[in-house]
This record gives C-alpha cells, structure tokens and sequence, in this order.
C-alpha cells in the first residue's frame, strides 16, 4: 500500500511531499506464492463467508486452550503463546475475521510482480525492514532488493536481517523502532 500511495502521491494533494516510506517486512511481489495453502482457500469470495462462519463458531463453543492447539496446526512451529493470542482475539470476532481474509485475498490478488522502476525511482525513500526467517516474506525478496538496489542508500535497512518473526509488532517493536527512529530526527 504504501508503494501505491508513492506512485500516486503527485495526485494526491497532500499537504508536503512523503519523505520516508518505512517498508515492514514487505511483500513486494508475489504473495500469494508464499501463502499457506490453507490461507489462499479460505480467503476465496465463495469460500471466506462458510470459513468466517465455522472457524468463528468454533472460537466461541470451544475453550480458548483448545482452539489455540488447534490453532498450532495451522502456525509455523514455535509460534510464541502471545502471538496465538493475538490471532485468537482476531478470530474471535466474525467481522475481524472476515476483514482479514478479504485483506488476504485482495493482496493475493494485487500484488504480483515487482515494481521495479518504482522502488529505483524512490530508493532515497525507502527504508525496508527484513526478517531472517519470515515466511510471507523470503530471504529471496531481500536479495532481490539488493540486487535491484546495489549501491542501497546508508540505512536504507538493506545491510541488515533482522532475527524476528513477521508479526514482530506483538514481541520485537521496540527492536523495530530502535532501528527507524533515526530517520525521524
């Protein structure tokens, strides 16, 4: 979204020009690809309203324990318990659940091939954040970049992996912060 909103910022009228774009563990191509298989079904228009139904009415007839082992099969392996709290509170809540999955779907659907003269047009804007094992966002994705952007502006965020998982807003933000808030000053 924010590549969108850099691509569109001339006819946009905003009150003054974007001077950082802060890219968080960013797909920047093919989502969909690195989607779990389960995840690219239920986010399907004819699918999503019968998963919202049955997963949402399970989150309120069984106890909250056993949904998040339930949930553990569907999780990369070592998922921290306040993680799967997190997506339990989501699921908790249809509307949520439903957002998320169209959200899904509608990345899956947009966010196909690199936009290269884009990124090259605005490298001294991005700051890109990556994981060493994320996986929505492959180490492939971060050596595309560098290999888009060899000579990568200092701090541009491509001379560093970060050792977080996707979600690192919910365990590592101040990790995160420590590392952006430089461009803020």
């Amino acid at each position: 979204m924010a590549l969108q909103i850099l691509a569109r910022e001339e006819t946009l009228a905003l009150p003054r020009p974007i001077e950082k774009c802060f890219l968080l563990a960013p797909t920047l191509k093919h989502i969909g690809r690195a989607a779990p298989c389960h995840l690219r079904v239920l986010s399907q228009p004819l699918v999503r309203p019968a998963a919202v139904a049955v997963v949402g009415s399970l989150v309120e007839l069984i106890p909250r324990v056993v949904f998040q082992t339930l949930l553990r099969l569907f999780t990369p392996r070592g998922t921290p318990a306040n993680v799967l709290d997190a997506v339990c509170d989501m699921m908790s809540s249809k509307r949520v659940l439903n957002s998320a999955l169209t959200l899904a779907r509608t990345e899956f659907d947009d966010i196909l091939d690199l936009d290269e003269s884009l990124i090259v047009a605005n490298k001294e804007r991005l700051v890109f954040v990556y994981s060493s094992h994320d996986p929505w966002v492959p180490q492939s994705h971060f050596e595309d970049m560098k290999e888009l952007l060899p000579q990568h502006p200092k701090g541009s965020g491509l001379d560093c992996m970060f050792d977080v998982p996707h979600a690192f807003s919910l365990v590592h933000s101040d990790l995160i912060a420590d590392y952006i808030s430089p461009h803020f000053r």
